[in-house]
């Protein structure tokens, strides 16, 4: 009989880092209020999802930053014990902003406490792996996203699905894009990246065209579509 395990995971981050979205989307259902204005989440929230036989107990922080009033320092509290009371800590980072100043300080506190803590990038790098798949390496893309679609959870693979449909539509592999699309279809139905891959093989869109897409989407991500984006 296997072992049913249990344990609390808290995600912290910057305001607007897409925390409340994460928790949702691990949730399955819509437990925190995601907003595009900061400091939505003002108390710490919590969601269940099951894994296996083991149960994850998420919990949804305020975002930590540099607080101006009594309110701020509250809420910023209330992020860090959120994180000291949890057994795994995972950090959220917009991509496109790197290192910045909200993300280290958030490093800075995480070394102050002695709290080791996962980094999570958030759907930006989607957008940045989709532009970097060009039609001479796709082979090699398709093998890196088929071993991350086998490791993650359901509940995580929408974008690793829609990055192997994407890498096989432009190496020529119809059978595996028409895969990838109609599994979002059905565990993330309305997810853009499943709706595009379908709407490819319907149209019968050769895969020649990416080379223009991707070119029009690498000019539209700017500096931020770089290797060294996190370094430094």
């Amino acid at each position: 009989m296997s072992e049913t395990r249990c344990g609390f995971c808290a995600i912290i981050g910057a305001p607007n880092a897409g925390k409340s979205t994460l928790v949702n989307q691990l949730a399955g259902s819509k437990v925190s209020i995601v907003s595009h204005k900061v400091q939505t989440t003002r108390a710490r929230l919590r969601a269940i999802f099951m894994e296996g036989t083991s149960q994850v107990i998420v919990v949804d922080t305020p975002g930590i930053f540099d607080p101006k009033r009594k309110l701020d320092e509250a809420m910023v509290e209330n992020a860090w014990s959120g994180s000291a009371e949890a057994d795994v800590t995972v950090l959220l980072a917009d991509a496109r902003l790197g290192r910045n100043d909200d993300v280290m300080r958030i490093i800075d506190g995480l070394k102050k406490n002695g709290t080791k803590a996962l980094l999570a990038l958030n759907k930006t790098v989607r957008d940045h792996a989709w532009a970097m798949i060009t039609r001479d390496d796709a082979d090699l893309h398709v093998q890196l996203w088929r071993r991350v679609v086998a490791r993650v959870p359901p509940a995580m693979s929408a974008a690793p699905l829609g990055l192997l449909g994407m890498a096989a539509w432009v190496g020529g592999n119809g059978a595996l894009q028409n895969l990838c699309g109609e599994r979002l279809a059905e565990i993330h139905p309305g997810y853009t990246m499943g709706e595009i891959l379908l709407d490819l093989s319907d149209r019968a869109v050769p895969p020649s065209a990416w080379n223009t897409w991707a070119a029009e989407m690498r000019d539209l991500l700017g500096p931020a579509n770089r290797s060294d984006a996190l370094a430094g």
